[in-house]
């Protein structure tokens, strides 16, 4: 018997600093915190329909250039444009306009966070 991987739960990224990335993902983002175990170090962890975002916060690695590793939050379609204009309005930074991909229709755009972890913001919901 093979096990296999039934879906996605979450994703995990250290933040230097979690009440300044508190107040970007709760504020700027607008996202639900959920309820985190204490675990003995700062953190946040955030409700994204059925799926969770965790912050840790630690000692946060040196990134590269480009998009490189971020996580995806999916907008309804009819609420993308809006979405991207509330992060605007809340101070965050777009580092890759709103644009849509001619292969499949899909909008996505790319924002960072305070710690520089990039976030794509995009109309494609979960695969499943």
């Amino acid at each position: 018997m093979t096990a296999t991987v039934a879906g996605y739960s979450h994703v995990a990224i250290c933040v230097s600093d979690v009440e300044q990335s508190r107040d970007f993902y709760s504020g700027t983002l607008g996202l639900p915190e959920a309820e985190r175990p204490d675990f003995g170090f700062p953190g946040a962890w955030y409700q994204i329909g059925p799926l969770q975002l965790h912050l840790m916060q630690r000692d946060v690695p040196e990134g590269g250039k480009g998009i490189g590793p971020h996580f995806a939050l999916w907008i309804p379609t009819d609420e993308f444009q809006d979405y991207v204009e509330q992060v605007r309005d809340g101070g965050g930074s777009i580092m890759v306009e709103p644009n849509q991909r001619e292969s499949d229709g899909v909008w996505a755009a790319f924002c960072k966070d305070p710690d520089g972890n990039i976030i794509e913001l995009t109309d494609m919901g979960p695969k499943g």
